[in-house]
């Protein structure tokens, strides 16, 4: 990463945070975090390279996508080059899997994290065999799970894809670790590191879906196997209810034009970045580069300030896109104001499992607008009536609108 001016901290009732390391003026940038694994949006993959994640701006610049050289058209490329470098890291162990991770279920977003956690998976064959080395791996799997709190309807959910993805480790990854049937039991233990809350989780049928597996795989039939790779899929398991708690989207404007909201067009887990805790008055920012530039790629997250932060004041970002048209209208009365902060609040506990208590949400459930986040949405919304972007700096702190390009 680069433009690192923040550490990490732990703090008492909190836990680990993210601090300025240097007293910062509105607009710095505080961080440009790398992902340690990234994927197209399933509705978009057409229109959005599998390697290097540039978007085809097909509607005023046409350009034919590259396909895999197995034809498997579940990923597309901008060039052969792309195509190549995909094929080498990551393609290669996932081509053939796909069509199974893809007919999951016909749910788009099951399919997405799917497909994530796939790809963190193949991360971590690099990661063992120390072919990539970017993103530490350390911070992945220091991430919070919250396993036990998803309703049960998640939780079985979570089970069918753990299944799937624990077929492609034994499949597909394991076998680049092994020599031969000695080092077997030995790779599958170390795959994914251990986990405390892996030694508590519970699956259904996991004994069906064993035998499957010794028949599918040609496993050793006997105690110490069926315990490692029961194991195995607990980990799994957990790595899914981690990246459902920790993965950030990428948005974009190009598709519909700036007054219509957003696209997501890819999704990745970024671990360092997981550190900044929420607050619905933020003094942290984010946008995605969907450029490369000469501090930062395509794919990468930018986190700016936007106000005047101290040294060792804490960072603060909003998990939840939006939740500002109250301080747009001409009037709203405290009623309305309750209501959204009861509703901001609720959201917040059933997605990411806290009782948020920042200073906007004291505020507001007393009926008042919070004067922060009202000056935050006067300062940062873009003046373009018709936009619904919201101004970004440049590395020379030029501040310009991420969806009509306006600048101030």
């Amino acid at each position: 990463m680069t433009e690192n001016k923040v550490n990490l901290a732990f703090k008492e009732q909190k836990g680990r945070c993210l601090i300025t390391n240097q007293n910062v003026s509105q607009g710095d940038i505080l961080l440009v975090s790398k992902p340690y694994a990234i994927v197209p949006s399933i509705t978009k993959k057409n229109d959005i390279c599998a390697n290097c994640i540039c978007i085809s701006k097909h509607q005023t610049h046409p350009r034919e996508m590259i396909v895999c050289r197995k034809s498997c058209h579940h990923v597309f490329y901008c060039s052969n080059k792309c195509e190549q470098q995909h094929w080498e890291k990551f393609h290669q162990y996932e081509c053939s899997f796909l069509d199974k991770v893809c007919a999951l279920q016909d749910n788009d977003y099951v399919i997405n994290y799917a497909l994530l956690v796939m790809r963190m998976l193949t991360q971590r064959l690099h990661d063992i065999l120390n072919t990539s080395p970017t993103v530490s791996s350390e911070d992945v799997w220091t991430m919070l799970s919250h396993f036990d709190e998803f309703t049960k309807e998640k939780k079985n959910e979570f089970e069918t894809v753990a299944k799937i993805l624990t077929e492609y480790i034994l499949v597909k990854l394991i076998p680049h670790l092994i020599k031969d049937s000695h080092e077997f039991i030995g790779s599958i233990q170390s795959f994914l590191p251990d986990h405390t809350d892996a030694k508590k989780v519970e699956i259904n049928n996991s004994d069906q879906w064993l035998s499957q597996m010794i028949h599918l795989c040609l496993l050793f039939n006997d105690d110490t196997t069926i315990k490692v790779v029961k194991y195995l899929l607990n980990k799994v398991y957990i790595v899914i209810c981690m990246e459902e708690v920790n993965s950030f989207f990428h948005r974009t404007f190009v598709y519909d034009g700036y007054s219509q909201p957003p696209h997501v067009y890819a999704l990745g887990v970024y671990p360092f970045a997981t550190f900044i805790n929420h607050s619905c008055s933020p003094n942290v920012e984010r946008f995605s580069a969907e450029e490369d530039g000469t501090k930062f790629h395509m794919g990468d997250i930018v986190f700016f300030a936007t106000h005047l932060m101290k040294q060792g004041e804490e960072l603060g970002l909003s998990y939840l896109k939006g939740q500002y048209d109250l301080y747009i209208k001409d009037q709203v009365n405290a009623d309305e104001i309750i209501n959204s902060q009861v509703n901001r609040k609720q959201r917040i506990k059933n997605e990411y499992f806290f009782d948020c208590e920042c200073t906007r949400c004291l505020n507001e459930s007393k009926g008042e607008l919070d004067k922060s986040f009202m000056n935050f949405v006067k300062e940062f919304k873009c003046t373009n009536l018709k936009c619904q972007g919201w101004f970004i700096p440049s590395f020379e702190k030029q501040m310009y609108c991420e969806a009509c390009k306006i600048s101030r």
